[in-house]
């Protein structure tokens, strides 16, 4: 029998703003909740990333709490 393990990384299930919003200021602070615990070193500007709404990065500082 052959066993296979597949990982699924976390996932934001919950965002503020809501994907899409638009009108949201350019200063306004942009949240995510995970859906299980994420180690808060694998958070970064690398692992995360804040698109416009053509889908240019832009630039994003982040923190974790």
């Amino acid at each position: 029998a052959e066993v296979r393990f597949m990982y699924i990384p976390a996932q934001a299930r919950l965002t503020a703003p809501a994907d899409g919003a638009t009108g949201v200021g350019i200063n306004a602070p942009i949240r995510l909740r995970f859906d299980e615990p994420v180690n808060p070193l694998s958070v970064t500007e690398q692992t995360v990333q804040v698109t416009d709404g053509n889908g240019v990065a832009v630039f994003a500082s982040i923190s974790f709490a």
